[in-house]
């Protein structure tokens, strides 16, 4: 029996040896394993770092701001009347009314013209002429104008739009609203119509 119990002793004592002995291993394997994995804050911090260094990759204001257009700034196209009314208003060569070129005494062609009063270039844009007594839309482009630039066009007049010897028309300017031509108000928008009619010249 003393045999016996003298070796539990002794096997008991060797294992809180070996646990002792292991302790440091482990708790050394655990630090070096916590020290290896990043802390979550580290994208921030660098991202802060780069911001101060003048590395962001985000477009600065200046970068975004310098396609628009400056502050009180604004196109304003305008409709700019070929030829003066004289001798009578709608004869050929008369306001919007081109000449007569086949002597029939009226105008063959409406002539449309666009001029940019603004302080700011206007981007490329769409200019309608109607007749509405024959039922006709015809359209022109225009590139883009600076200053007071003028862009021109003629149409022909259908002759469907010739009604008791008048041929009525509705110009209207940058009819899809392309061009920002500032706050409701300023004349705008307000000027890119002009209603007219060419007639026969007297005999």
């Amino acid at each position: 029996m003393k045999v016996n119990s003298l070796t539990a002793l002794a096997l008991a004592a060797a294992s809180a040896a070996a646990l002792t002995l292991s302790a440091p291993a482990a708790t050394e394997a655990k630090e070096r394993f916590e020290r290896s994995v990043p802390t979550a804050n580290m994208e921030p911090q660098a991202a802060e770092r780069a911001a101060r260094n003048g590395q962001s990759r985000t477009a600065s204001p200046a970068t975004v701001a310098q396609n628009k257009p400056s502050v009180g700034r604004y196109a304003d196209l305008v409709h700019v009347q070929p030829y003066a009314s004289v001798p009578a208003t709608g004869v050929p060569k008369s306001g919007n009314c081109g000449p007569d070129n086949d002597g029939d005494g009226r105008s063959d062609s409406v002539v449309i013209k666009v001029r940019n009063d603004g302080t700011a270039a206007a981007e490329g844009f769409y200019t309608k002429i109607i007749f509405p007594d024959a039922g006709v839309e015809l359209q022109m482009s225009s590139a883009g104008l600076e200053g007071p630039t003028v862009s021109g066009s003629t149409k022909k007049i259908p002759a469907a739009a010739w009604v008791a010897g008048k041929a009525r028309f509705e110009i209207i300017i940058d009819f899809t609203n392309n061009v920002y031509e500032g706050p409701p108000s300023r004349k705008g928008e307000s000027n890119n119509r002009k209603q007219g009619y060419c007639v026969a010249e007297a005999t």
